[in-house]
């Protein structure tokens, strides 16, 4: 069994375990949950190459012209953004280049691979998540003042990946109490160095009310049994017992 394959809408029922987790990211009950603590020297290696990849590259704009936006207004016509404050890296890619957006929303035959510059990034990702396979990899910065209006996305359905999970992960690298993200009206805070999957599918926003810079790692990964049973599994359970 390929543990890194990803898993389908057909095959999710061949395990009892793997369906009931994937019910609860479908049907909504997963929503925002912490699931481990990244390794300190590690994490630390993570937030040096991020800020100083936020001091030295402007980023791109999240605007009306952007991929991300173009994406999500598709999906959420209701969604606004404060242009100027929301800024965004692409770190995977198939150009080496941290503006280039078009192999995030959609799937490609692409080489894509992470930024050449880039260390602690593609040394984290496979660390903990192995050979899953991954459509996008960002880094997102949101100024004081800035934030990203309530707004769905799709877990399944991805163009030319339509029958596989596709599920968002975030790691907080800088932020702070003014940062909130909203998810089905309760407000949540996501803490420095553990990571969480983010459940995309529910209406969602984040808010950065008036502090300094926030900077997150968020990444899209397809589904798979690794990251069920080995990633997902145990913080369910552990939130289960709570």
């Amino acid at each position: 069994m390929n543990d890194f394959a990803p898993i389908s809408e057909d095959s999710r029922k061949q395990d009892p375990a793997i369906d009931r987790m994937i019910g609860g990211l479908v049907d909504g009950s997963i929503g925002i949950l912490p699931l481990f603590d990244c390794d300190p020297d590690l994490y630390q290696a993570l937030c040096d190459e991020a800020r100083a990849l936020a001091a030295a590259e402007l980023g791109q704009n999240v605007d009306e012209r952007h991929g991300t936006y173009q994406y999500v207004k598709a999906q959420s016509p209701e969604w606004h953004i404060e242009s100027g404050l929301v800024r965004q890296y692409s770190l995977y890619n198939s150009k080496d280049d941290y503006l280039y957006v078009t192999d995030d929303h959609h799937w490609s035959k692409a080489d894509r691979h992470f930024h050449r510059d880039l260390k602690a990034a593609p040394q984290f990702f496979e660390r903990y998540f192995g050979q899953s396979d991954l459509q996008n990899f960002r880094m997102q910065t949101i100024a004081a003042g800035g934030g990203l209006g309530q707004h769905k996305e799709l877990i399944l359905g991805i163009p030319k990946r339509e029958e596989h999970y596709k599920l968002r992960f975030h790691l907080p690298i800088v932020t702070n109490e003014s940062v909130h993200f909203i998810m089905d009206d309760v407000r949540y805070r996501m803490a420095p160095g553990t990571v969480y999957i983010f459940n995309q599918g529910r209406m969602h926003g984040v808010e950065n009310e008036e502090g300094r810079l926030r900077i997150h790692l968020v990444w899209d990964c397809y589904l798979n049994r690794h990251i069920l049973m080995n990633i997902l599994k145990p913080a369910v359970d552990t939130r289960d017992a709570a």
